[in-house]
């Protein structure tokens, strides 16, 4: 399986499929509809650089801790 995830600057798509391609494919279909109801401007060939693919097993979890820091940490820092 692969997570499909296309990040902007004000939205965020995520996908589970089975291959890249469909993962791909989900992401430009749900893109189309977004940039159709809302107007957007940005064409899917724009955005194909904030695309990132991850596989993933079933009963697998990933995360991105090693950027990770507790919020509570930075509670009163300047």
């Amino acid at each position: 399986m692969i997570i499909g995830q296309l990040r902007t600057a004000n939205y965020e798509f995520t996908t589970l499929q089975n291959t890249v391609d469909d993962a791909l494919n989900a992401l430009n279909i749900a893109w189309e509809i977004h940039a159709y109801e809302s107007g957007a401007s940005y064409s899917w060939d724009l955005l194909l650089d904030s695309v990132t693919m991850q596989p993933i097993r079933l009963g697998e979890t990933i995360n991105d801790c090693g950027r990770c820091e507790n919020a509570i940490s930075h509670k009163g820092k300047k």
